[in-house]
Order: structure tokens, then C-alpha cells, then sequence
């Protein structure tokens, strides 16, 4: 049951917050694994340092590469007012996030940016961004009476 306060690990954004991606395995034909989309959580600091650090993360983003646990605690884990993050897991490891902020003035408070949006290296091309995206689109639309919201991309050439 969704309320409009954080949910707790075991609750989700949404019914439809709960997809269904392939999972590649290099011996068998691909399966469905699911992937779940919740709130990231004060025991997640860990991964996400690791999953923000990774050569492979920070190359696509304008971040220094050498973030520390206290950084990303103060900006994912503890954010300001306004500012979300979701993360997606599969088998309970968390293999991409998304972060997003709320404009915090009155005249465009319907406005929101998301940034950033990481899929792990090893989980690239299964869903899990559009999942992430689609939460985010849901949370805001259902819940933060959000209009408006914008994403930067920034694409291989």
C-alpha cells in the first residue's frame, strides 16, 4: 500500500514500479528477473559510492571521479528538501539509480530535473533505466502534482 510518506524497504513506488527485465546468463537462454524500484535506504550508502565511482559511471558524467562515502551520503542519503532518490534492485543488489529534485520555488514548483540516472556497467540494456525513469514519472505525477520533467542526455557518438 502506497502512503504519502517515504515507504519503508518493503513497500514500492507502485504497482507498476515492479518490472520484469531479461537476465542474461551466458550458458542458458535469457530469463526474467525482476526488478524492484523503492527509496534508497541509509544501508545502501556502500553500493551507491561504489556505483557512482566506477570508471564506467563517472567517464559519462560531469562529477569528479573521487567522491567520497561522506558525499554521496550528504547528497543521496540524506538529501535536501525536495531531492529523491530511487534505486533499482535485482536479487536484493542494487543495480541502478535515479535521482531527482523538485524545483523549490512557488512559481515553478511543478517543474522537476532528474539526474543523475546510473545503470551498472554489467546491467546496461536490460530496462532497468526505463523502469527508474518510469517510477520517477509516477511518483511525481501521483504524488508531487509535477508537471514538468526535464532530463539531460547525454549520448555515444
Amino acid at each position: 500500500m502506497i502512503t504519502h510518506a517515504k515507504p519503508n524497504s518493503q513497500q514500492v513506488i507502485s504497482s507498476s514500479a515492479i518490472h520484469h527485465v531479461p537476465s542474461y546468463d551466458t550458458v542458458t537462454a535469457p530469463k526474467e528477473t525482476p526488478i524492484a524500484i523503492r527509496y534508497v535506504e541509509p544501508d545502501d550508502i556502500h553500493y551507491l559510492h561504489e556505483l557512482l565511482t566506477h570508471s564506467k559511471t563517472v567517464y559519462w558524467t560531469s562529477e569528479l571521479p573521487y567522491a567520497t562515502v561522506a558525499q554521496i551520503d550528504q547528497r543521496f542519503i540524506q538529501p535536501a528538501e525536495g531531492q529523491y532518490t530511487l534505486v533499482a534492485t535485482s536479487d536484493q543488489n542494487i543495480v541502478g539509480m535515479l535521482g531527482f529534485s523538485v524545483n523549490p520555488h512557488p512559481r515553478v514548483h511543478h517543474v522537476a530535473r532528474i539526474s543523475p540516472v546510473v545503470v551498472h556497467a554489467n546491467h546496461q540494456g536490460k530496462g532497468i533505466g526505463s523502469a527508474l525513469v518510469k517510477a520517477a514519472i509516477d511518483l511525481t505525477e501521483q504524488w508531487l502534482n509535477v508537471h514538468r520533467l526535464e532530463l539531460l542526455v547525454v549520448c555515444q557518438g
